[in-house]
């Protein structure tokens, strides 16, 4: 799984919606957004997937639970939505980043998977002689960390909106 792809996705988009930076930044995001779109190919054609316990790795199996599961998510989390925005409105319109940003938005809908995966971690991870608390109260801070950096974006486009770049002389 592309996690810290997704973890970039989670980390980038509250801040570029927060802060508009330039367009020119989102060559990054449009290169990892092309990685997404292999991963999502790859999962749906070559890796094999646990299904009620059992590991299936028949092609036409892995692509029936693909197709059941995955596909609409991956679907709507991979539409190019801010790069037909970039070239349509092109990059030197006043607007263009934060139309970008907010239709970058449908990436984060992977992120719904994160629950699931972590527990097919802990699921391993059991059978091991490892301590799960270390690692669960890590997942915990970085759960804290996350929702504090969508916290101070949210705070920042508030302000921003409301007494314009308030925040250029610091």
């Amino acid at each position: 799984q592309p996690w810290h792809r997704n973890g970039y996705n989670a980390w980038a988009i509250p801040f570029r919606i927060a802060a508009q930076t330039h367009p020119l930044y989102y060559i990054v995001d449009w290169i990892l957004d092309i990685c997404l779109v292999a991963d999502s190919f790859l999962n749906y054609r070559e890796f094999a997937v646990v299904i009620k316990g059992d590991l299936v790795t028949k092609r036409s199996a892995i692509k029936r639970h693909y197709i059941k599961t995955r596909l609409k998510t991956d679907l709507v989390s991979s539409l190019p939505l801010d790069l037909l925005a970039f070239l349509i409105v092109g990059g030197h319109h006043p607007k263009a980043a934060l139309v970008m940003d907010v239709l970058r938005l449908p990436k984060l809908l992977r992120l719904c998977r994160l629950p699931k995966v972590l527990g097919d971690i802990y699921r391993t991870l059991e059978d091991t002689n490892l301590p799960l608390a270390p690692i669960r109260l890590t997942q915990f801070f970085l759960g804290v960390i996350i929702v504090a950096h969508w916290a101070a974006c949210g705070f920042l486009a508030l302000a921003t909106w409301e007494h314009g770049d308030w925040c250029d002389g610091l």
